[in-house]
């Protein structure tokens, strides 16, 4: 892992074992993802940007206090789980999936598969920016 992600989770240390088992399915399952850290986000892309983890708030205040990091991610279809969070995009057919992971039981195959759709969704949009403000 690179010095910069270790310096992002310098705010929350706890939860680095979970972004680094996911980083590692990522880049075991997904060919070719590239890892970019800002100071808000960890950006995963492959020609373009299809997701990032971030500390962001979700849902209720109690919800944010457990350790965990959030995963966002956009397809061309919303996706119904209890386990995903969603916002519409101001773009017609991409919705915004937030999700927050909290134990490393939830990267599983399920997210992995969210997040290959991700990657190759990502790979049709046009070059007119990233999916997500850094």
């Amino acid at each position: 892992m690179e010095q910069a992600a270790m310096r992002f989770f310098q705010k929350d240390p706890g939860v680095l074992p979970l972004y680094e088992k996911l980083e590692s399915r990522m880049r075991s399952e997904i060919a070719d993802v590239t890892v970019s850290v800002q100071p808000t986000q960890i950006s995963f892309a492959r020609d373009h940007t299809f997701a990032c983890v971030s500390f962001a708030k979700l849902g209720r205040a109690e919800d944010s206090r457990k350790p965990r990091i959030v995963l966002t991610f956009k397809l061309n279809k919303r996706i119904s789980s209890p386990r995903v969070q969603v916002f519409p995009s101001p773009h017609l057919n991409r919705w915004t999936h937030h999700t927050a992971v909290s134990s490393p039981g939830e990267i599983d195959a399920e997210l992995l598969g969210w997040l290959k759709e991700a990657s190759s969704f990502a790979a049709e949009k046009p070059s007119d920016g990233g999916f997500f403000p850094a």
